[in-house]
């Protein structure tokens, strides 16, 4: 009887180890994963954020390479060395780098709207403000010199310079319904 106690109590033991063991390094590996969604869910939170810094002058836009946020800042701009670094900041895991830009995002943006009423005339597939680049993306379905021009002068006119302007041949692109 005194034996199968002792057995008993040593396989009761053994278990009890194996399960202490079994917790720990589950609770490691839960612990990792936490970490793990901590960065996503704070690059969401800066992504839902960030439009408050839209109509800034000194923003140019964010985007992502690889595990860094890439904030674009634009050149001349004084609040850019106070209002978006310190916005950043709120997110120490996230790995950040500073950019400087000639444009800013809502500039882009203004110009892109401004070119949208004129889609249909020009042949313009697709406005984009690139935030890689910081150009202004213009897919053009006629990809002629013509079409080129009129787009560069209206820009010109209407906001005094086009040399952030990308033209890109969507010519031969059909969509199919």
């Amino acid at each position: 009887m005194k034996r199968r106690i002792t057995i008993l109590g040593l396989f009761c033991f053994i278990v009890l180890s194996v399960s202490i063991t079994s917790f720990a390094s589950v609770s490691i590996v839960v612990k990792e994963e936490q970490s793990k969604l901590s960065l996503p869910k704070q690059i969401d939170e800066i992504n839902t954020a960030f439009s408050a810094l839209s109509s800034d002058p000194a923003y140019g836009g964010i985007y992502y390479e690889e595990d860094t946020l890439i904030v674009n800042m634009v050149n001349d701009q004084p609040a850019a060395y106070q209002q978006i670094p310190s916005f950043f900041s709120a997110y120490p895991d996230v790995e950040i780098k500073y950019q400087y830009v000639k444009y800013s995002l809502g500039f882009l943006e203004s110009v892109k709207d401004a070119l949208a009423p004129q889609m249909g005339v020009w042949s313009i597939s697709v406005l984009d403000a690139n935030e890689i680049t910081n150009q202004l993306d213009i897919y053009l379905s006629d990809y002629s010199n013509q079409v080129q021009s009129a787009i560069i002068q209206f820009v010109d006119d209407s906001f005094g310079t086009s040399d952030f302007l990308n033209f890109i041949d969507y010519s031969n692109v059909s969509i199919i319904y």
